[in-house]
């Protein structure tokens, strides 16, 4: 019983990767709070993931660093172009207005951000 529970966790999982990278230019639908975290933290996982494996490739041989940071800085701008979109969809999800995402531009508005994204999803 236990393998079952770890693979719908693992196929929960790359669920969460795979729509946030195939919905990355969907603003018009919603996203559940559990999702939407669920796939930040993946997201944030593979980056130092792939910091930390090209720091080690970059230690020990030249060639390989430096792909491994290329890809690690393609990764990072793929996710960033996904990130807009995901906080729209997460902001119309929790009843806010999506323009609200502009609010991450001022300082200390990350924080206000994140706490519109903890809300719950309304009807």
């Amino acid at each position: 019983m236990a393998k079952s529970k770890e693979v719908k966790t693992l196929d929960l999982t790359f669920n969460y990767l795979k729509n946030y990278f195939a919905k990355g230019l969907d603003f018009k639908s919603k996203i559940a709070r559990k999702e939407y975290f669920g796939s930040q933290f993946l997201v944030l996982l593979s980056i130092i993931s792939l910091l930390i494996i090209s720091t080690i490739a970059n230690e020990t041989s030249d060639g390989a660093g430096t792909i491994f940071a290329y890809i690690l800085v393609f990764y990072i701008l793929l996710a960033l172009w996904c990130q807009l979109p995901l906080s729209v969809r997460r902001l119309r999800d929790a009843g806010f207005n999506p323009w609200w995402v502009l609010v991450g531009i001022l300082p200390f508005g990350g924080l206000a951000l994140f706490i519109m994204h903890c809300q719950p999803s309304k009807k």
